[in-house]
């Protein structure tokens, strides 16, 4: 996991793309 700072507003952006990243290898996974 990345280490987050809570003081960082870009802590949302992090996340959201760590959720990103891991839907979007659930899908290559299915369709593979």
């Amino acid at each position: 996991m990345f280490p987050l700072d809570f003081n960082k507003p870009d802590v949302a952006n992090t996340i959201a793309s760590c959720t990103h990243f891991q839907r979007f290898r659930r899908s290559v996974i299915m369709s593979a």
